[in-house]
């Protein structure tokens, strides 16, 4: 009898916080609601300022640029001017090393205003993420293309040794020989490109892209065989 009576008690005491914990609950997917259309309202605000996206962005990382919903994003990137793939921090090299070359191609044919690109490699890993740097390239000489846009903007390409890593963070270190991928049809022409540096032995792969430069006129390379 005395078991009887504290399961029925112990039902009754359970109704009330039963109907808190919905009551938590119902709250929490208001409140997630009223988050997201806080964050909806934000992110309109900003794309409608005229030059405020591109301003933002100018600031940002490509990394965390793509990180932005993919409207803000879009509309910001034909704007960007400079790119850089760096190995300097833990995040930008996981992004790096795991982004797959179809984003990269629909990333880069909306840079159609590049005029400068570098790829900053770990120490001892001079070809680290070098088919994502070639795709960013000919993905923008594509989108430049497409876009029926004529001459060109990109004048810089710059490889350059710059992230030293030790320990732990030196064995995170991947996509250090990638291959690379197939050259495109028709061969991109770099109308703007003058100048080309930080080129080694390792990156002789670039000179089977067929890119056409008629205004290159510094190349800095070291030990490239003849």
């Amino acid at each position: 009898m005395e078991g009887g009576g504290q399961s029925r008690s112990s039902r009754r005491d359970d109704a009330p916080a039963a109907a808190a914990a919905a009551g938590v609950a119902g709250g929490g997917d208001e409140e997630r609601q009223r988050r997201a259309e806080r964050e909806s309202r934000f992110c309109k605000k900003i794309s409608d300022t005229e030059g405020l996206v591109s301003y933002m962005m100018a600031f940002l990382p490509i990394n965390l640029m793509v990180q932005l919903a993919k409207s803000v994003w879009q509309h910001g990137a034909p704007d960007l001017s400079d790119v850089t793939i760096s190995a300097a921090t833990e995040e930008e090299r996981s992004f790096w090393q795991h982004v797959h070359l179809a984003f990269v191609n629909e990333l880069a044919a909306r840079l159609t205003h590049l005029t400068s690109i570098t790829l900053r490699y770990p120490d001892w890993f001079p070809c680290w993420c070098f088919d994502v740097f070639v795709a960013m390239i000919e993905g923008h000489i594509a989108g430049r293309r497409a876009a029926n846009m004529q001459g060109g903007t990109l004048h810089t390409i710059t490889i350059e040794q710059g992230a030293r890593l030790t320990g732990t963070a030196r064995q995170t270190v991947a996509r250090t020989h990638p291959p690379l991928p197939p050259p495109p049809t028709p061969a991109p022409t770099l109308n703007a490109l003058t100048t080309i540096s930080g080129l080694t032995r390792d990156h002789q792969g670039l000179a089977d892209r067929r890119w056409e430069m008629p205004s290159l006129a510094f190349v800095e390379q070291e030990e490239w065989d003849s």
